[in-house]
């Protein structure tokens, strides 16, 4: 399950309205840009997600599946690797799901075969892998809307340690690591049909 966050700082846009905006002109950004002072403040927000991961901690070789080493046992003499229990997700921010997110796809690029690549067709948008060091996970999010389809890209650096930490001023990098960003579907002013009303500080 996802970490508790406490109270997320949402933004207007509850409710995915995809389909009454201009769905092609859609961006997934870091909420902060959206805000008084970012650089797409005055785009109209139409829906609120979390993405990130949750860190389940450490298991053995006797326990690991879909990890780097595969679960395979260790050579005779090796020092033993440290595997990492993490759960990917992508959810709304209040905690419903997004009806109008027609399928999530992770890839795992250091894990081979059918471990590299969760394609999520449904809900629950959330997929568990084990990995001994953290890396970029590719996310690709496709939005159906009224006949409409566009296809969104994110990354998320993994957060392999207990952190209640979280963002939503940009996505977490080897830097400076986080389990969770805040992130909008935003559209420029130019989309907006008068169904939603504009972006605004909190």
């Amino acid at each position: 399950s996802a970490p508790l966050l406490g109270t997320v700082r949402r933004l207007p846009g509850t409710h995915c309205l995809c389909g009454n905006l201009d769905l092609p002109q859609a961006v997934l950004v870091p909420a902060a840009q959206v805000r008084a002072g970012g650089e797409k403040e005055g785009w109209t927000v139409g829906m609120n997600l979390l993405v990130g991961n949750a860190y389940n901690g450490v298991v053995t070789h006797q326990e690991a599946t879909g990890s780097l080493a595969g679960g395979k046992p260790e050579a005779e003499g090796a020092a033993p690797e440290v595997l990492h229990s993490f759960t990917m997700f992508l959810h709304e921010s209040h905690g419903h799901y997004v009806s109008c997110i027609h399928q999530v796809a992770f890839h795992f690029w250091p894990l081979s075969g059918a471990l590299a690549t969760a394609q999520l067709l449904g809900q629950p948008f959330e997929v568990t892998r084990l990995s001994s060091q953290p890396f970029d996970v590719s996310i690709q999010v496709v939005i159906k809307c009224r006949g409409r389809e566009k296809s969104l890209h994110l990354k998320h650096f993994l957060c392999l340690s207990r952190s209640g930490a979280w963002s939503d001023h940009g996505p977490s990098t080897p830097a400076e690591t986080f389990p969770v960003t805040h992130y909008v579907l935003a559209f420029p002013p130019e989309g907006d049909r008068g169904m939603l009303s504009r972006t605004s500080t909190e």
